[in-house]
């Protein structure tokens, strides 16, 4: 019994000894929080805050639940460095950049050009039984064809000798190949020709001793003015275009906001030769005499992208 009872004392004053020290610590902590709220007041009173009520706090919490859009004109208040804005009107996201809407459309408009110049490329090709007489027969050809040219008055800079080609040619029926002889193959490339004159230049050069025609292509020296041509019509095209999907949307078109030039095919774009001559050269193929020259009409195309303006 007397065990209990010194158990249930010392109990007892554990209990007063920390209640006691509870009210003493929450007695320094209500001193500290005087003391800040005193600390507070003195400094509120020497920065003079702006003042916000309780309902314009409300209404900016609404404001930012609404998206950021305001109900009214915008109010600010400064304290200090620091800016408040309430009931601050905020503009559309797309309005605030200002970027128009528009149709971007592609088009192409053609003009046409009929071709005035000719470039022909044809050769010559000899056989022998060494490398030497071949070789020596083809340069003599090749010579009487370039004196040809420059007496009826073509220049040597529209003329280019491009390659010249050595083949030994080899008999195959027996079990071993032999050479039986050697091909040389030279050509030359004509330019800056009128196209009534092609046809007489390949004739008489055929006469002394060229057996290859490869190809004639022509020019137009009026191509620029037909592309200048081509590029109004494909502006044209491209604003009818536009015209019809800004009806088809419900809108108007508006202005140009920009405008480039597709890829641009120069086949057909007459430039004078600027090269000299070179050695002698080879070419392949095809034969011809009296061949006529019928250049046609040329077709010049013009590209374009242009994006307009929606209303």
């Amino acid at each position: 019994m007397r065990k209990n009872y010194i158990r249930v004392m010392l109990a007892g004053a554990l209990c007063c000894l920390f209640l006691n020290a509870c009210s003493a610590a929450y007695a320094a902590t209500d001193a500290e929080t005087a003391a800040a709220k005193e600390s507070a007041q003195e400094t509120a009173s020497e920065e003079k805050p702006a003042q916000v009520s309780a309902q314009e706090a409300l209404d900016l919490l609404a404001d930012l639940l609404n998206g950021g859009k305001g109900s009214g004109n915008a109010e600010v208040q400064k304290s200090g460095s620091d800016t408040i804005v309430m009931n601050a009107e905020t503009a559309d996201p797309a309005e605030s950049v200002g970027e128009p809407r528009t149709i971007t459309v592609n088009a192409s408009g053609t003009a046409k050009a009929v071709p005035d110049k000719a470039e022909i490329s044809f050769g010559v090709t000899t056989q022998a039984a060494t490398a030497e007489e071949a070789q020596k027969e083809n340069a003599e050809k090749i010579d009487q064809v370039i004196a040809h040219l420059k007496e009826r008055g073509v220049e040597e800079t529209s003329i280019q000798t491009s390659s010249y080609n050595l083949y030994p040619e080899y008999d195959y029926n027996g079990k071993t190949p032999k050479i039986t002889g050697y091909q040389v193959r030279t050509s030359l490339t004509v330019s800056d020709q009128e196209i009534e004159e092609a046809g007489d230049i390949v004739s008489e050069c055929v006469s002394l001793g060229i057996n290859d025609v490869d190809n004639f292509r022509f020019y137009a020296s009026s191509y620029d003015e037909a592309y200048e041509d081509a590029l109004k019509s494909a502006v044209s095209a491209a604003e009818k275009k536009a015209a019809v999907l800004a009806e088809a949307s419900g809108g108007k078109l508006g202005s140009v906001l920009s405008l480039s030039e597709g890829y641009q095919n120069t086949a057909y774009r007459y430039a004078k030769a600027n090269y000299a001559m070179t050695e002698e050269a080879a070419a392949d193929s095809a034969s011809g005499f009296g061949m006529a020259v019928m250049p046609g009409e040329a077709s010049i195309e013009a590209r374009v992208t242009v994006t307009f303006e929606l209303r």
